[in-house]
């Protein structure tokens, strides 16, 4: 179950940045606003890469540097994970190779005055 939740994060994530790239590309836009908040990428009419000079930043930084952002913030995690794992088991590695003192209850025979 936890593989299937990475899955859809790791290829759900890009492949909604992908299907809203491309959904943009083929809109119709009136709306000036509208071509200023999400510019045509244009794919492919000047060459084979974004052809309009505020698409890099919309349809290609924008997507990388989420990507990047949502990753750090995932090892980040992972690697505080692993940490907490390792210092309970060198822990319990620890508490386990000193050898018990078992008391039977005669730590308080030796304590209290036996002279009679």
């Amino acid at each position: 179950m936890r593989f299937l939740k990475y899955a859809v994060i790791g290829f759900g994530l890009p492949l909604l940045i992908i299907c809203l790239s491309v959904g943009f590309d083929y809109s119709y836009r009136v709306d000036e606003l509208a071509e200023y908040i999400f510019p045509d990428p244009d794919y492919g009419s000047d060459n084979c890469f974004l052809a309009r000079n505020e698409s890099p930043v919309a349809y290609l930084l924008v997507p990388i540097g989420t990507l990047l952002t949502i990753n750090i913030i995932f090892i980040v995690v992972t690697m505080s994970s692993v940490y907490k794992a390792q210092k309970t088991a060198s822990m319990a590695v620890n508490n386990s190779s000193q050898p018990q003192k078992q008391s039977y209850g005669l730590e308080t025979l030796k304590d209290q005055d036996t002279t009679l």
